[in-house]
């Protein structure tokens, strides 16, 4: 229980509790770099939710006005510049990042790879750099971090084929694990069953 509760990556809500953050907390910060209209328009009238439209990464920018990607020196330089003031304008007690880690670095990278002919050895180096960012940022003691970190691949007779990592950086203390069935038709991946 608190006064402000900030869910970081809230998207379309689908895996938010919204009633029981309802009743918890005063106020409810939701940040996307994309908030739906449809979500929009349907909590219009709740006067404690705010959305705000952010660039979680907090690098977006840096990549933007630069143009050399190719080593770990670059790293340090997004550290540098690395700018995601939220926590300090709202002052959250309990911040959620939700399904954000393996996805909060593509859009600086796709954007690196599409101005600079990067390397597939210079995108997972960013990568990680972002990904290791946003972790060292979540505020101890009041943070959870939920995320997909490994993915399964499957045919249509349930035969495993395939399975690999969904982040570049390591996570200690695991507090729950669970299998998630996130795309059994074969949307996803052509003829394919994936599993988070």
């Amino acid at each position: 229980n608190g006064k402000c509760c900030m869910i970081l990556g809230s998207g379309w809500l689908l895996d938010v509790p919204v009633d029981e953050l309802k009743a918890k907390f005063e106020s409810i910060i939701f940040v996307d770099i994309s908030h739906p209209k449809q979500i929009l328009h349907k909590y219009k009238r709740e006067k404690n939710f705010h959305f705000v439209f952010a660039d979680i990464s907090g690098v977006l920018h840096k990549i933007r006005d630069e143009s050399l990607y190719e080593d770990k020196a670059f790293c340090k330089q997004l550290k540098e510049a690395f700018t995601f003031d939220l926590y300090e304008k709202f002052s959250p007690d309990y911040i959620v990042s939700l399904n954000l880690l393996s996805q909060i670095a593509w859009f600086p990278v796709t954007f690196a790879e599409d101005k600079s002919d990067i390397n597939k050895q210079s995108s997972d180096i960013l990568t990680e750099c972002i990904q290791q960012l946003h972790i060292n940022y979540l505020p101890k003691g009041k943070s959870v971090l939920i995320t997909d970190h490994y993915q399964y691949v499957y045919d249509f007779k349930d035969n495993l084929i395939d399975e690999s990592s969904r982040i570049k950086v390591s996570l200690h203390n695991i507090e729950n694990e669970w299998m998630w069935d996130f795309d059994l038709t074969g949307n996803y991946l052509f003829r394919k069953k994936v599993k988070f």
